[in-house]
């Protein structure tokens, strides 16, 4: 919701302005990899990197390219039992995350049905965001400012005052926020992920000076 506020101190007015886009997003960003335990750290490895490895060749053929697949966590850790209160080491856990950039959203059931059979076993998350935020939050600002901009002449208009210069603009921090997808049932080849409209709003505060009659 957009809204202002004006006050009179000092011969100045102070405004402020909203501007928000609602867009679909155009870009998703896929967090998943695989986790298994074996008897060895070597083989926990050797295995983890194994079906890593099949997961980037799974995904690379549905058009994920290479800058856009990264390691966004690994680790290794032993794994124990407590018999009878005393401590034995039964194997080590391996994960090995990635993080990929899905720039076709029309792709991503796709990649993820690719990197599920290729071994995956873990989808830690999903989001959604553009490709050019930049561009978006720029458009914004200008709404904000427009939107500013009409509000102190109304506040002017109804109250006979005159403005004159921009003392001082100050933005807000951008925000984006993110509505909620869903996976729904897709073709006979798996499922299909629909995302809501992303948010990107931008806020300003104006004030403008006051001049005299």
């Amino acid at each position: 919701m957009l809204f202002a506020y004006a006050q009179e101190s000092l011969n100045t007015i102070v405004v402020r302005g909203e501007g928000v886009i609602e867009q679909e997003a155009d870009l998703a960003i896929v967090q998943l990899g695989v986790s298994l335990q074996d008897r060895t750290a070597d083989k926990a490895y050797k295995e983890v990197n194994r079906i890593v490895n099949e997961i980037i060749k799974a995904v690379s053929r549905v058009g994920i390219k290479k800058e856009d697949i990264k390691t966004a966590s690994i680790g290794l850790y032993p794994q124990y039992e407590f018999p009878e209160g005393t401590q034995r080491l039964i194997g080590y856990q391996m994960y090995h995350n990635l993080s990929l950039r899905v720039r076709d959203i029309r792709k991503l059931a796709d990649v993820i049905d690719f990197a599920t059979v290729a071994g995956a076993n873990t989808i830690s998350s999903i989001s959604f965001g553009f490709q050019d935020p930049a561009k978006l939050e720029s458009q914004a600002r200008v709404m904000a400012i427009n939107d500013a901009t009409q509000k102190a002449q109304a506040i002017a208009k109804a109250t006979n005052l005159n403005l004159g210069r921009i003392v001082q603009i100050i933005e807000d921090l951008p925000s984006k926020r993110e509505l909620p997808y869903y996976v729904g049932a897709g073709g006979p080849d798996g499922n299909e992920i629909m995302q809501g409209a992303n948010i990107i709003k931008v806020a300003v505060t104006i004030t403008y000076e006051i001049i005299n009659k």
